[in-house]
């Protein structure tokens, strides 16, 4: 704490000579005090069949700088600290890291035009592709190791240009996810070793009286990780893609996605396959019209993300049709992340999911929600890759040929104590179906998280 004390004596400080030529500042952020217990996310495997536990306390506190130099010329920085309580003020769990730094220029060249540079939070549609805060994201968090999919920290080093024609806007952005190598080095393929994302959004709102809109997208990652060995290709994804929005009845909000990706998959020297995977995502949510001081709001969701048709025949096979969850940040009960969100990533699932939410009184929400995980393409040997804890993936024990993953049953509550301090809570529990084997579906992975958000 006092390395971020001294971070935020050192900006203060660098900003007195420039105050002159500020027209406004804001200082704004947040400080969420949390408390984490999760149980048998790894549903006993391994040697730790039926122990596996964390019991943490964590502190994310944040501080945001708004500077507005011109009409047109705005600057803001972001420094988060991301921490479990005990430990070392030491490496990632003590350090404070820029969250975000970026500049807007607006009316650049003519007045539709913003240019956005730097490290930047962005996201389309319902996030199911591209969204700055995906837990796919890399980052140097405290609680990276710990429970990435809780991390605050995201962002995009990003240019980004937005055109507002409205009702049409369209953006084009390029972003730097990883730089292999920054010395001067001789250029050669086997060292260019990056991953690159670009992409171009397009949203027609019709402005009709049922707020009818259209989004269409095409999203392109690079990742040449792989490029050092021989005979392999760069694994490109490339993803077009379309959103339609309505609300069709009053109260009543619907929306559907469909995306396709293609491209190249490579996995290692001379296993080079031809991407062709499928996503598409139904969302409905209804304020339903009786008890209406209550507020009360049904929502259904279906998620369907392609797996790989060919199995374990893998590079045998010319086509790969897994889908690349790329950076989606799906997953989540009133803004609390559900288990399956930590323990699956978004490739070869089929998702139905329901949940209400409802105001039982003044300042208190309250939601529960089900969720039902289906394999998209059921494994035919003995043996599933998903994520754990910490965000890395260990194999678990499957039936083949069986594609029920599972049940998860939530439950949230928040209260707002003041207009600026709210108290909320979570549990939950996810419950193997049959596509997991005995040794990996007698235990149900539990978790529990209270937490204090106090912005300022």
């Amino acid at each position: 704490m006092r390395k971020f004390l001294l971070a935020l004596a050192v900006v203060a400080v660098a900003a007195m000579p420039a105050f002159a030529s500020v027209q406004n500042l804001k200082v704004s952020g947040n400080i969420d005090s949390s408390y984490v217990s999760r149980t048998n996310f790894d549903f006993g495997v391994g040697s730790n069949q039926g122990n596996l536990k964390q019991s943490f306390f964590m502190t994310q506190a944040d501080v945001k700088f708004d500077a507005d130099l011109t009409d047109n010329v705005s600057t803001t920085v972001d420094l988060i600290n991301e921490r479990v309580w005990g430990q070392d003020q030491t490496a990632e769990n003590g350090q404070v890291d820029v969250n975000l730094a970026y500049v807007t220029l607006r009316e650049m060249l003519y007045s539709p035009l913003t240019v956005v540079v730097g490290r930047q939070q962005f996201s389309f549609g319902n996030n199911l592709i591209v969204s700055s805060g995906g837990t796919n994201i890399a980052n140097d968090s405290g609680i990276r190791n710990v429970a990435n999919d809780l991390s605050k920290q995201h962002g995009f080093d990003a240019i980004r240009a937005i055109l507002d024609y409205n009702p049409l806007t369209i953006q084009v952005f390029a972003a730097k996810i990883t730089k292999n190598n920054a010395s001067v080095t001789a250029y050669s393929e086997n060292n260019d070793l990056d991953r690159d994302l670009f992409g171009t959004d397009a949203t027609y709102a019709f402005g009709d009286k049922m707020n009818s809109q259209v989004e269409g997208y095409f999203f392109g990652l690079n990742d040449k990780t792989g490029n050092g060995n021989a005979g392999s290709k760069t694994n490109g994804t490339y993803t077009p893609g379309i959103r339609v929005s309505m609300n069709p009845i009053e109260r009543l909000n619907v929306q559907a996605e469909y995306a396709h990706q293609f491209g190249t998959y490579s996995t290692g020297t001379n296993d080079n396959r031809t991407r062709n995977a499928n996503a598409a995502q139904f969302l409905a949510s209804y304020k339903i019209p009786v008890l209406e001081k209550y507020a009360p709001v049904a929502k259904y969701a279906f998620t369907y993300v392609s797996g790989d048709v060919n199995g374990t025949s893998g590079s045998t096979a010319n086509y790969y049709t897994g889908w690349n969850a790329m950076f989606e940040d799906q997953g989540y009960l009133n803004g609390y992340s559900k288990i399956y969100n930590a323990m699956f990533g978004l490739s070869n699932l089929v998702i139905h999911e329901v949940s209400f939410e409802a105001k039982p009184m003044q300042d208190i929400t309250t939601s529960v929600g089900w969720s039902g995980l289906w394999l998209s393409t059921p494994y035919d040997s003995l043996a599933g890759s998903f994520r754990t804890m910490s965000g890395t993936y260990a194999t678990y024990n499957m039936n083949p040929n069986k594609s029920f993953l599972g049940n998860e049953f939530d439950g949230t509550i928040t209260y707002a104590y003041t207009e600026d301090v709210k108290i909320g809570s979570t549990i939950g529990m996810f419950v193997p179906g049959k596509a997991f084997a005995n040794a990996n579906n007698d235990d149900n992975a539990v978790q529990a998280m209270v937490n204090m958000n106090v912005a300022f």
